[in-house]
């Protein structure tokens, strides 16, 4: 897959987090997605494959980070035959596994444990995480999980929220990790959520008779949704819906990053992004040279 050079190239994050007993780091999560990427090439998922078609690895002194290329393809029907009980068995080919290939392209930072996705027309963000979740079965042990969210907009609560006439509002959040938090209270609920082994939270505020809930000026609602916009999700309900489905969501609306890049450096470019925008203070100190594997 080659792109243009000097050209916008958007990508999407999905961030990827170990639940684990024991401390997690860059080295922690290097060996969790290379145990990932070795296991196989092909997992199901419903009526399509995902397909690892290409795994790199590239390092310098001081980091280290992953590429490659991952393919959704369809499921081909299944043609039967009858076994020597006169019983339709499936007959199964290499040609008839998958067809209708579509390819796209990843790059993992294993220091931000985040995944830079750039989607295609008919592979998105959302199956990406599917697969990379369905990758992991059978690789944790027993008291280890691992959670992913896709980067929601920067923009989610001054566009959707703001100034809008809310009822309820549900908030998950977990701690995110990320360097990038300029907001001194944001950055001491995770620093307290580490240091009292808080995993994650649940909230739920509802609007009392007078009027509706303003986010923008609550003290602990608008913090923990500043965090769930980068690891975690939120929803809300206007004053006229009083339906499960929320009014809007951050599902609807991950956070579209766009770079300038020539066909050569795009890989590393995108890299080289995603450390400054979530490990800001160690972006600085990388240096240019990269030895491919």
């Amino acid at each position: 897959m080659t792109y243009e050079d000097n050209v916008n190239l958007s990508f999407k994050v999905l961030n990827i987090k170990l639940i684990s007993v024991r401390e997690t780091s860059a080295e922690v999560y290097s060996e969790l997605i290379e145990r990932m990427f070795a296991k196989g090439r092909m997992v199901n998922l419903g009526k399509y494959v995902g397909i690892m078609d290409s795994f790199a690895k590239r390092e310098q002194v001081d980091d280290v980070f992953y590429f490659g290329n991952v393919v959704k393809a369809k499921k081909a029907e299944e043609s039967y035959k009858k076994d020597e009980d006169d019983v339709l068995v499936p007959v199964v080919t290499e040609e008839q596994h998958y067809n209708d290939p579509q390819w796209a392209k990843f790059i993992f930072v294993p220091k931000a444990h985040r995944f830079a996705f750039i989607e295609t027309e008919k592979v998105d963000i959302n199956w990406f995480k599917k697969f990379v979740r369905k990758s992991f079965d059978g690789l944790l042990s027993d008291n280890e999980k691992i959670e992913l969210s896709v980067k929601t907009s920067e923009t989610f609560v001054t566009d959707f929220l703001q100034g809008q006439s809310l009822r309820k509002v549900k908030i998950r959040m977990s701690v995110s990790n990320s360097d990038s938090f300029n907001s001194p209270l944001m950055q001491a609920i995770e620093a307290n959520m580490k240091a009292t082994h808080t995993q994650q939270y649940d909230i739920t505020a509802i609007s009392d008779k007078k009027d509706s809930i303003n986010l923008m000026e609550n003290d602990i609602l608008n913090p923990l949704a500043g965090i769930a916009l980068d690891n975690g999700e939120i929803s809300a309900w206007d004053q006229e819906n009083h339906t499960p489905k929320p009014t809007v969501t951050t599902k609807e609306s991950p956070q579209v990053y766009e770079i300038q890049t020539t066909n050569s450096n795009f890989i590393k470019d995108i890299y080289l992004k995603i450390l400054s925008i979530f490990r800001p203070e160690e972006s600085s100190d990388v240096g240019n040279d990269l030895i491919e594997e």
